[in-house]
């Protein structure tokens, strides 16, 4: 809700984006188009476009490690998930920090969970 608020208000041309939501953050699974979304949404809004994929190298700086992983799926489904889950939500922290305005491109192979 608030990233369509944003949008159409930044749109019309009534407020700016980083006054009232600063980051839009766009994930979903592999082949729904976030990336071209995202790159017309970053374009009308003149902001900076992320890309951040799981396979990117982002990840060893917020933590991850490929033992880790491994041990994390040989104990299961449910291991595996929760040790991926953690990484999205440190990538885009991470981000944010960087970016005072910019649309976020989450590959389809990143899970997005709540703690």
């Amino acid at each position: 809700m608030i990233f369509s608020t944003c949008l159409k208000l930044r749109l019309s041309g009534v407020i700016l984006i980083s006054s009232i939501c600063p980051h839009i953050v766009i994930f979903g699974p592999i082949g729904v188009g976030k990336t071209p979304i995202a790159e017309i949404i970053s374009k009308k809004l003149d902001v900076d476009h992320i890309l951040l994929d799981l396979a990117d190298d982002y990840l060893m700086d917020v933590g991850w490690d490929w033992h880790e992983e491994m041990q994390a799926k040989e104990n299961g489904i449910v291991n595996h998930i929760e040790y991926l889950n953690q990484f999205p939500t440190l990538l885009i922290e991470q981000f944010i920090k960087s970016y005072p305005a910019a649309v976020f491109d989450c590959g389809g192979d990143m899970l997005i969970g709540a703690k």
